[in-house]
């Protein structure tokens, strides 16, 4: 049996014309294409490319065509934006068409704007689309700001979506699979599905949006399942349930400002168990449910931008979740640590270690540039260097430093 055919790569200079004549040689033909993008450049869009459906906006880029075979976009760190400058027109940047297949990889794409009507101020998406290590920040339209997916394959590795206009990711239809990432400060819901979308999180922290963290509109058919996700400091609900299906195990849900977990339908199907609300408003028909503060540590960040919330030493999420709930194949936490280090998996996104907790640097190792920071900060109340969440910070908290200097994060 021949061996498959290699995807042909395409060295994209630091040049808006070149990216656009490199997308347009990759439609062109069906065999796999992968372009490379010159490392840490920024791609200013002026203008836009094309408008093919006429009411939902123009796409900055050319659109993406099932004839033209699997396309990969390496970023190497770059960024496409759509320009700043007075009078640059609104458009997203991709439109993934129906049986089209797009991959992002290390990439940033900024200030997308397809309002007042237009969905998907990133990416629109009707086919196959994975982001990795892909960050989606600033975006507008008036439908999924950041990413809007109809009927859509998608799944979002390693990734950052971050304030954008309204919803961070729109769902309508589809399979979607969120894992390792953050989805924060969009300015309403920051992952809003229906339509009898089936959607899967897990590994994954939704965090600082202005509305919901997680909002399931109805379908009867919608099936989420959230698992040792970190759902806190959400506008209103934590995570709003309607008619659907929902499994949800293993999450820490805390201080959202209306409810941390609501079931608003008599329609939802909900269960699973293992997780921490901090305040259980009426999700009853979870098991095993701690309803305790998580004592969460103050955020962090890893080494894709993803941002998590390390719990404490003493917190309940250590130890108390359930091995059986994690899909297959899981086998790794948000920092892409081990997901389970003892026995029994944590509750939450991340898994804890002495040595996580103590790296407050985030390099990778306790040094003694973490003792020197926590030590600089004894008797404040410093998020970071409070380790074990009491008031103040403390001896305590730089002991614990002291105590695993030279150990590396597993």
């Amino acid at each position: 049996m021949a061996a498959p055919a290699r995807a042909a790569i395409i060295n994209v200079p630091c040049n808006v014309t070149d990216l656009v004549n490199a997308i347009n040689t990759a439609n062109g033909t069906a065999a796999a294409d992968r372009l490379e993008l010159a490392s840490n450049c920024i791609y200013p869009l002026s203008a836009a490319n094309n408008n093919p459906t006429g009411i939902n906006g123009d796409n900055g880029l050319p659109q993406i065509v099932s004839s033209g075979g699997m396309l990969t976009i390496d970023g190497n760190g770059a960024t496409i934006e759509r320009s700043d400058a007075e009078n640059t027109p609104n458009f997203r940047f991709f439109q993934v068409n129906q049986g089209a297949d797009l991959t992002l990889v290390d990439l940033t794409l900024d200030n997308g704007d397809v309002r007042p009507v237009g969905d998907g101020g990133a990416i629109l998406s009707f086919g196959d689309l994975a982001l990795d290590r892909t960050q989606v920040i600033m975006n507008s339209a008036s439908v999924g700001s950041g990413l809007a997916l109809f009927d859509a394959t998608t799944v979002i590795r390693d990734s950052v979506i971050d304030r954008n206009g309204n919803n961070g990711i729109y769902i309508d239809g589809g399979e979607v699979n969120i894992a390792r990432s953050s989805i924060s400060a969009n300015l309403s819901d920051g992952v809003f599905m229906q339509g009898g979308a089936q959607v899967t999180i897990v590994n994954t922290t939704v965090y600082n949006n202005v509305g919901d963290g997680i909002d399931s509109d109805g379908a009867p058919s919608d099936i989420i399942q959230l698992v040792n996700s970190t759902v806190i400091n959400n506008g209103d609900v934590g995570v709003e349930l309607h008619d659907g299906s929902y499994s949800l195990s293993n999450n820490i849900l805390a201080n959202n400002v209306a409810n941390d977990c609501r079931e608003t339908s008599t329609g939802a199907v909900l269960f699973g168990g293992s997780n921490i609300i901090e305040n259980n408003d009426n999700c009853a028909d979870l098991s095993g449910t701690l309803i305790v503060d998580p004592q969460l540590t103050g955020q962090r960040v890893n080494a894709f931008g993803v941002r998590y919330y390390l719990p404490s030493l003493g917190s309940f999420a250590l130890n108390n979740g359930n091995n059986n709930a994690l899909p297959s194949g899981t086998t790794q936490d948000i920092t892409n640590g081990p997901r389970i280090l003892s026995s029994t998996v944590d509750i939450g996104a991340v898994e804890f270690s002495r040595a996580l907790l103590a790296d407050v640097n985030g390099d990778g190792r306790v040094t003694p540039a973490d003792a020197v920071f926590v030590s600089n900060r004894v008797g404040t109340t410093s998020n970071t260097a409070n380790l074990n969440t009491d008031s103040v910070v403390n001896q305590t908290d730089a002991n614990i430093v002291l105590g695993t200097l030279g150990q590396s994060v597993p």
